[in-house]
């Protein structure tokens, strides 16, 4: 009786994991690439750039300009090492007609989307650190509903191949954001090389 019941449980489970299309894999995987893009270089050079602007102007490398790093750095660290574990167990609880994990993933993005809007826009410090921290607070729980997405969709024998395409997606984030960030920086160069001949 064990054994009949195990075989027809068997192909139950094997329909639900359909094996995915290249398609499937790098639409699964195409997160990855934004939430690369986005944090790549925003959190290493952008926002300490913003921070030379907003705190002590006119010098770079200040005690006050530190201090705010620092607490930046160790803030961010705290909320990653906090909500992290809190956020998956909670997706793996949450029962919604979008599934478990869809609910933090679109809710985390719209944050995120949101208060990137707001820091690219606002010249006042206190709002600026704000918004960086509700970015970083939302990032962190798409970040762990989404981890646990993957296994939820991915059948277990294709489970390295989408590893890898999480890989080549991150690769191609990473290089996109630091690329932009080039661009920008290069743009902030000649602004300033501008300013000093006039």
């Amino acid at each position: 009786m064990k054994s009949s019941a195990h075989h027809a449980v068997a192909p139950r489970r094997q329909e639900a994991h359909e094996l995915l299309s290249i398609r499937d894999h790098v639409l699964l995987s195409f997160f990855w690439l934004s939430l690369n893009f986005q944090s790549a270089a925003l959190l290493p050079i952008i926002v300490p750039l913003q921070v030379v602007l907003f705190v002590a102007p006119g010098g770079v490398g200040s005690s006050q300009q530190a201090i705010i790093l620092g607490w930046m750095a160790g803030v961010g660290a705290g909320i990653a090492l906090v909500v992290m574990p809190l956020a998956g167990l909670l997706s793996d609880r949450t029962r919604t007609p979008l599934g478990r994990r869809r609910p933090y993933i679109l809710g985390g993005a719209s944050v995120m989307i949101a208060a990137t809007v707001v820091l690219a826009y606002t010249h006042n410090t206190a709002l600026f650190l704000v918004m960086l921290g509700i970015m970083h607070l939302a990032g962190v729980i798409t970040n762990a509903a989404y981890q646990g997405l993957l296994p939820d969709l991915v059948p277990e024998e294709q489970r390295g191949a989408a590893s890898g395409y999480m890989g080549l997606m991150t690769i191609l984030g990473i290089v996109g954001s630091l690329a932009v960030a080039a661009l920008l920086l290069s743009q902030v160069n000649v602004s300033l090389a501008r300013s000093a001949a006039f």
